[in-house]
């Protein structure tokens, strides 16, 4: 523990760990949102830590979501002001490998606007993606809690569209495709990539309110206390098992580079609404314990053996080039027509 401060207080800002340092983005104190952007690295000869200027945010935010995929990092949505109902639509980049360089506005993703999204990146089998998950927005009836999840493929972006030409452009040119939804809210949680295509979200609120006695407020939203996991490739969201404790508005990072077998380390956070907590959660993933047993084995034998059997038995039947091709015509027309129908599909469509 170093005992440095910033320069000044600031919360609710997002925040990503690069080779460089942790990039730290916009954020607010009790009046008012910033739009500074700055890096925290740490120096070993002076065992201390510095804080370099970055360059600032198009627009003040707060409660914003940020992931990086090499050295670009990228910021998504967030509020302009204290209040939820300022939250916007927007998707920015900046690019750290540049010496100048400046947050540009790319079209955003089709959803509506939002605060508090997980916002992540993970590969989905073909390219490195950034997906954008839930979050909470001021609706016309009042506050939403949302589930929709978007994926970006920066590899469809067209860095000499314009961000209207982005938002409209249709098919394989549109960098932006809506995913399957998560199975609930998990707005303000945290989200992490796990191994080569797998999202773990460890906590987050999903909107239900319930009773509750030991402070001001009647009711309170519910921090559900269990792990989700989304799989890139399959688009498919699974439960991953109960979590000790749902802390939420703070980051996940790794402790490592192994993202299979490092833990994670989550740090701080809210356990309830404006209730934070100091405590310090480490995460590692456990190996499943299915195996592959008796009756797994005693499948795959006797289907290998009945296959065996059954090109030993006919090929004592083929006499001719009639009976290996045409089965000596003596096949039923409806037994051709499913073994033709058979070659025709795959043995994954099969499965």
């Amino acid at each position: 523990i170093t005992g440095q401060k910033l320069e000044r207080p600031v919360a609710y800002g997002a925040s990503v760990s690069t080779d460089r340092g942790v990039v730290c983005i916009g954020g607010n104190d009790a009046e008012r949102v910033f739009s500074d952007v700055f890096l925290l690295r740490w120096d070993p000869e002076n065992e201390r830590v510095i804080q370099e200027p970055l360059p600032s945010l198009p627009e003040p935010r707060a409660s914003a979501g940020a992931a990086v995929i090499g050295d670009t990092v990228y910021v998504a949505g967030g509020t302009t002001g204290l209040g939820l109902e300022t939250a916007q639509r927007n998707f920015w980049l900046l690019d750290l490998s540049k010496a100048d360089g400046e947050w540009q506005r790319i079209g955003p993703w089709p959803g509506p606007s939002r605060a508090f999204a997980i916002v992540t990146a993970q590969h989905n089998g073909t390219n490195d993606c950034i997906y954008v998950m839930s979050g909470r927005r001021m609706g016309n009836d009042g506050e939403e809690f949302l589930t929709d999840v978007y994926e970006f493929t920066p590899t469809r972006y067209d860095p000499g569209a314009s961000e209207r030409e982005a938002e409209t452009r249709a098919g394989e040119s549109n960098p932006w495709s809506q995913r399957t939804d998560v199975p609930r809210c998990v707005m303000a949680g945290t989200g992490i990539a796990v191994g080569q295509s797998h999202v773990f979200i460890l906590g987050g609120a999903d909107g239900t309110l319930y009773p509750i006695a030991d402070i001001s407020q009647d009711e309170q939203w519910d921090f559900p206390q269990e792990a989700l996991a989304y799989h890139t490739i399959t688009d498919t969201w699974t439960g991953a098992g109960p979590l000790p404790a749902n802390h939420m508005t703070t980051t996940a990072v790794r402790w490592g580079t192994d993202t299979v077998n490092d833990p994670i380390v989550i740090a701080s956070g809210e356990t309830r609404p404006r209730v934070g907590s100091p405590a310090v959660w480490q995460v590692r993933p456990l190996e499943s314990e299915g195996r592959f047993g008796f009756v797994d084995f005693a499948a795959i034998f006797i289907y290998l053996g009945a296959m065996i059997g059954v090109g030993v038995f006919f090929s004592f039947r083929t006499k001719n080039t009639d009976d290996f091709f045409r089965g000596g015509q003596r096949v039923p027309w409806f037994v051709a027509g499913l073994s033709i129908f058979a070659t025709m599909l795959s043995s994954i469509t099969f499965v």
